[in-house]
């Protein structure tokens, strides 16, 4: 158990870092600041991810994905609080 655990950290660690790397080479995609929001989500750090998606909503608040992916991280952050009570 611990060394899947050890293994989702190290991914994890690894696709934030690959977000932040697209985001450096073009800052003004709509779609990578939206799809940067996704490896902070699954690592479940919801603040981070929320700004990322607000971020790509501010660029185009017609875009569609961003919006769901931010709907998606309110729901996800609703269940955790949910669970700790």
């Amino acid at each position: 158990m611990k060394t899947v655990t050890i293994s989702f950290l190290l991914l994890g660690m690894i696709l934030i870092s690959t977000a932040s790397r697209a985001q450096e080479l073009d800052p003004f995609s709509i779609i990578i600041n939206a799809e940067s929001g996704l490896p902070y989500l699954y690592a479940r750090r919801y603040d981070e991810a929320f700004v990322q998606f607000q971020k790509a909503i501010e660029m185009d608040p017609n875009f569609a994905f961003a919006h769901i992916c931010r709907f998606g991280e309110a729901h996800r952050s609703a269940a955790v609080i949910v669970n700790l009570e």
